[in-house]
């Protein structure tokens, strides 16, 4: 067990290493993390949400998130190993978490066993939501939108298929961006002059204002609620259509720090994200 200083308050987490003869793709070991009291299998990369801060804190935005209503479908399309699945599931009728990856998806189900109103299912999120579309499901009113990249295509995809709802949409774009990195160019050939602590000037001058320009196609409104940064993802609540959050979810949102790791350590003037 350690504890990591975010700057606002001390965060515990805890892993234990543990050896599993059942789980022979990860050769018998995986981590064992302990959440809310019940324990979910992982392994260590960067699904596990207590890998990072950014993943405490979007642990923590969620928790807000699925509390603030009673909610009638979730889709977690990016599912990991169900953490945030399991948050979902406590105040919605339904939750559908999807999750491609055969072996994680495996620790997804079983970390998730016995939660009757979720549905694992093993499959391309892209694939999953083309097949809704045409076959004319009921969309979701939040959808948690949480890639390792960027998350465009899903998110097209979730402006075709939602017209009034919640996005909660993440980038780790924003790493190339501060590193300047040769990828992260052939999508942003200029993106050099927003490299180090500019980064997030970025996020603020560029990418924002691109969802909203791909939601205007769509004939969609999209309104930011609560944003945060850090160096290795952003993340971002939206109101899509006539859906609204209520005050009191907004507040304690308000509430919450805009930047993470070192971002909250340079200055960040005149920032903002509305």
């Amino acid at each position: 067990m350690f504890t990591k200083d975010t700057g606002l308050r001390s965060v515990q987490r805890e892993a234990l290493l543990i050896e599993d003869p059942d789980v022979k793709e990860f050769g018998g070991r995986v981590l064992k993390e302990e959440y809310d009291g019940r324990y979910f299998r992982v392994t260590d990369n960067t699904a596990r949400s207590s890998k990072s801060d950014a993943g405490i804190e979007k642990r923590t935005i969620n928790e807000i998130i699925g509390k603030s209503r009673k909610w009638d479908f979730i889709l977690d399309p990016y599912a990991g190993f169900g953490i945030s699945a399991y948050i979902f599931s406590k105040n919605s009728e339904r939750v559908v978490a999807v999750e491609r990856d055969w072996e994680t998806y495996s620790l997804l189900k079983e970390n998730l066993m016995g939660i009757k109103n979720v549905e694992c299912v093993n499959d391309d999120n892209t694939a999953y939501l083309q097949k809704c579309i045409e076959d004319g499901v009921k969309p979701p009113n939040l959808i948690d939108l949480d890639p390792f990249g960027g998350p465009e295509a899903q998110f097209l995809l979730t402006l075709e298929w939602m017209k009034d709802g919640a996005i909660l949409c993440t980038n780790g774009q924003i790493e190339g961006v501060y590193r300047n990195s040769i990828g992260i160019k052939h999508l942003y050939p200029w993106v050099d002059k927003y490299a180090g602590h500019k980064a997030t000037k970025w996020a603020e001058k560029v990418y924002i204002p691109r969802l909203r320009g791909l939601a205007k196609e769509k004939g969609r409104e999209l309104r930011l609620v609560h944003s945060y940064a850090h160096p290795r993802s952003l993340r971002f609540i939206f109101e899509l259509g006539a859906f609204e959050f209520g005050k009191e979810t907004k507040d304690e949102l308000s509430k919450r720090p805009r930047f993470l790791d070192w971002f909250q350590r340079v200055e960040q003037p005149g920032f903002s994200f509305e």
